[in-house]
């Protein structure tokens, strides 16, 4: 398993790295999850997306389970983790 990490890029600027991770994680049989890029992962068929707390509002959690993709969230504590189950993770990064 795989999490590709891309900061502070918009959607564009991303895409192409995307794509690749995202081919080579087939090519090699790894589930790769793409950190906090969800539109990216779901149009190109990701294994799964991971999401800090700070990005669960803003992001459309019914659109990744229907695209079938996994789904993973960081916690820090207990509030966190408490936050991050209401959400139906895959797993919860510690």
């Amino acid at each position: 398993t795989l999490q590709l990490r891309i900061k502070d890029r918009r959607d564009e600027e991303a895409e192409a790295d995307v794509v690749a991770a995202i081919a080579l994680g087939r090519r090699y049989n790894a589930r790769l999850f793409i950190n906090d890029y969800w539109r990216l992962a779901i149009k190109h068929q990701a294994y799964g997306v991971h999401l800090g707390q700070e990005d669960l509002q803003a992001t459309d959690l019914n659109a990744i389970r229907a695209a079938g993709l996994r789904l993973g969230v960081s916690t820090h504590d207990d509030m966190e983790i408490d936050v991050a189950l209401a959400a139906r993770p895959s797993y919860i990064a510690l």
